[in-house]
C-alpha cells in the first residue's frame, strides 16, 4: 500500500526472492493491508509475462538498490517496458538507491564486511567496491542456526553497476522518462538542489515518460 494525503492505492509487488515474497506478505498482515496487496514471485526481465493484462498502474516504484545487476541495454529495455504499464500521467520513483557519490563519500574503505540475521537464519556479507569501474561485488553467505551450531546453508556472489547521477540521468532518458526531481529525501520531498545542498545523496528521484 502507498498512502499520501488520505490516499490508498492497491499494490502489486514483484521480488525474485522467495525470502523477500514471504516476508512482504507477513508485513503486510502485520499493517492490516493485506487485502491491498499482492506479491508475486519473478524476474523483473520477464515483466510482460509476471503482469500480463495489468496496464493501469499509478505509478512504480523500484525501491533500493534494485538496479544495476543487468547489462546496460537490458535495464534500457526493462524500464521502456515499466511505460506499457503505467498510466499517461502516471510516474515511475527510484527509492533510496546507492549512487557512486554518495557510497564513495560515505565509506572510507572499499571493503566491507557486515551481517545480520532473520529469525534463525544468520547472514555474513562481505562487499568490495571498485570505484573505477563502478562495480559493486558482494558475498553473502547463509547459515542456520540450530542447538547452538551453525548450518551452512548457501553462499551467494553478487555483482552490481553502482550508477552516478548523471548516469542514471542518461538511463532513465534513454529508456523513455524524463526526470522531474531529484530529492534529498523522498519522506519530505526535499529536492535536491547541489548548490543548496551541497552533499552527495542516494538516488531518490520521481520521472514521468517521455512526451507526456
Amino acid at each position: 500500500m502507498w498512502q499520501r494525503e488520505n490516499v490508498v492505492y492497491n499494490v502489486v509487488g514483484v521480488d525474485i526472492s522467495p525470502l523477500y515474497i514471504e516476508e512482504a506478505k507477513k508485513q503486510a498482515e502485520a499493517y492490516d493491508v493485506a487485502n491491498l496487496t499482492e506479491f508475486v514471485r519473478g524476474d523483473v526481465r520477464n515483466l510482460r509475462d509476471i503482469l500480463q493484462d495489468q496496464q493501469n498502474f499509478d505509478a512504480a516504484v523500484n525501491v533500493w538498490s534494485s538496479i544495476g545487476y543487468f547489462e546496460k541495454a537490458v535495464e534500457i529495455s526493462l524500464f521502456n517496458t515499466l511505460r506499457d504499464f503505467i498510466l499517461t500521467e502516471g510516474r515511475l520513483l527510484i527509492v533510496n538507491a546507492a549512487s557512486k557519490e554518495w557510497w564513495v563519500s560515505t565509506h572510507d574503505r572499499f571493503r566491507t564486511t557486515s551481517h545480520g540475521t532473520y529469525e534463525d537464519l544468520l547472514l555474513l556479507e562481505k562487499v568490495t567496491y571498485n570505484p573505477c569501474s563502478s562495480q559493486m561485488k558482494m558475498k553473502w553467505t547463509f547459515y542456520r542456526k540450530e542447538e547452538g551450531t551453525l548450518e551452512h546453508i548457501a553462499t551467494v556472489p553478487v555483482k552490481f553497476h553502482v550508477y552516478s547521477i548523471g548516469g542514471i540521468h542518461d538511463l532513465m532518458k534513454k529508456a523513455g522518462w524524463e526526470i522531474l526531481e531529484f530529492y534529498d529525501s523522498l519522506e519530505d520531498l526535499t529536492a535536491y538542489e547541489p548548490e543548496n545542498i551541497p552533499k552527495a545523496i542516494p538516488i531518490n528521484l520521481i520521472a514521468k515518460k517521455r512526451g507526456h
